[in-house]
């Protein structure tokens, strides 16, 4: 399960095949409550805010836009290039 900005969240199933907390408004259950639990997410980034279940946390553009800043914790990185990082959450 990746945390990724709800702009984000609708590319990564599609080209993917990975499941976002929140993606499409339509095709996520509880939509309204995800999307403000990922806005909150990003406007305050801490590890200890992640949401239970979350593996991945997706650091990009739209999540920077956000918070206000690029983000960064302190987590094991599994991928990363010029725009984007991605976290590992859980072990």
């Amino acid at each position: 399960l990746i945390l990724a900005a709800t702009d984000t969240g609708l590319f990564i199933p599609a080209y993917t095949g990975r499941r976002v907390l929140y993606g499409h408004s339509f095709e996520t259950v509880r939509a309204s409550e995800y999307e403000t639990l990922v806005q909150s997410f990003y406007e305050s980034p801490r590890v200890e805010n992640i949401p239970s279940g979350v593996d991945f946390i997706f650091s990009g553009p739209r999540e920077a836009a956000i918070a206000g800043k690029p983000i960064e914790f302190d987590l094991p990185i599994v991928y990363q290039n010029n725009d984007v990082t991605i976290y590992q959450a859980a072990p």
